[in-house]
């Protein structure tokens, strides 16, 4: 048993590489196409689905939010506008990986 404790212990002690984060330049191009893609949609949750995108710290934040804008764009245009913007956005998070 205690070969099998130190082993499991020492599976913790070695650091995992951190994965690069993608160039800021990128993570902007991104965020600014998905505000683009709210362009035309208009009100209180437009304007909060906006903020939230321009306050994502991160490419997964923003990958998270694809939902909410088709979400919103479905609710102001329709759900095949709101699929097509979001394929859309493909490209832009391909870059970031």
């Amino acid at each position: 048993m205690s070969t099998w404790t130190r082993w499991l212990s020492s599976l913790g002690s070695h650091d995992t590489p951190a994965l690069p984060s993608p160039p800021a330049i990128e993570l902007e191009e991104a965020r600014q196409q998905a505000i683009a893609s709210l362009a035309d949609c208009r009100g209180s949750e437009s304007e909060r689905l906006r903020w939230r995108l321009r306050q994502a710290a991160s490419a997964q934040e923003l990958w998270l939010l694809r939902a909410a804008i088709f979400q919103q764009v479905a609710c102001q245009h329709c759900q095949s506008q709101a699929a097509e913007r979001i394929r859309a956005l493909e490209p832009a998070f391909v870059r970031l990986r």
